[in-house]
């Protein structure tokens, strides 16, 4: 599974139909950004660490189409661990 390792950014508060989690801005040593879902028990884990911290986090990425057709990926943690 991949792994990204880098600093909290901002976290966006996100809700549809189904399910509340947080997209939250990670930014890597590199000063490359991604944005990951924490969902569950993940996503109060991750609501609980400040912003600037430094984790690491187990993704694995879900590929969409959009109702118009559009290609998207969502990228969804499976771990967490404040470093």
């Amino acid at each position: 599974m991949p792994t990204i390792i880098g600093k909290i950014g901002r976290t966006i508060a996100s809700e549809n139909k189904n399910r509340i989690f947080s997209k939250v801005e990670i930014i890597d040593y590199q000063k490359h950004r991604s944005f990951i879902e924490f969902r569950g028990d993940l996503k109060l884990m991750v609501d609980s660490i400040e912003q600037g911290n430094n984790i690491k986090a187990e993704v694995y990425i879900h590929g969409k189409l959009s109702a118009s057709g559009h290609p998207y990926n969502n990228i969804i943690a499976t771990s967490i661990e404040k470093l």
